[in-house]
């Protein structure tokens, strides 16, 4: 599905060149870029892993990590550090970025392109008692990493960034 049919600029029909450009017979070039978003893979002292239980659509009700979109003049770092604590009301003192994934997000019936950097952390004893549910998640999730319940993943991408994530923290 095309997200806009109309230019912006002239109101002609837009035309699809390829699957990511959009152009106009005025000489407007329409460039779909994915959103950028930060999440974290969070464990604790038992080296369990955080999921938050998704409270909206899309994918109400399965697994995600925390986080979300990286909001406008907000730096991944930035944007990471405002999710958690929106969501999950705590912060680890260390974040450490392990990678970037490619997925698409469905959101009433357009389909985005998104582009998440993952960061990593460990939250103390103190910090994994004091995570709660809030924002737009409703509720969390403790799981060892031995035993990840793939089939309520939100996302696709999530199986890679596991799969990244436990190859070098193993």
């Amino acid at each position: 599905m095309k997200p806009f049919r109309y230019c912006p600029r002239c109101q002609k029909p837009l035309n699809v060149v390829e699957e990511r450009l959009l152009d106009c017979s005025c000489g407007f070039h329409f460039y779909i870029n994915p959103a950028p978003c930060s999440l974290a893979v969070l464990t604790n002292a038992h080296k369990e892993i955080l999921f938050v239980v998704r409270g909206r659509a899309p994918r109400k009700g399965y697994l995600d990590l925390p986080g979300g979109f990286v909001e406008y003049q907000e730096s991944a770092e930035q944007g990471i550090r405002r999710e958690l604590t929106e969501e999950i009301g705590v912060v680890p003192n260390a974040l450490q970025y392990f990678g970037s994934y490619p997925d698409r997000y469905l959101y009433n019936g357009i389909r985005y392109h998104v582009l998440s950097s993952a960061f990593s952390g460990i939250l103390s004893a103190r910090e994994a008692a004091q995570v709660r549910a809030a924002d737009d998640i409703s509720g969390y999730e403790w799981h060892p990493r031995i035993k990840l319940p793939m089939s309520r993943f939100a996302f696709p991408s999530m199986k890679k960034i596991f799969e990244d994530f436990l190859s070098t923290r193993g």
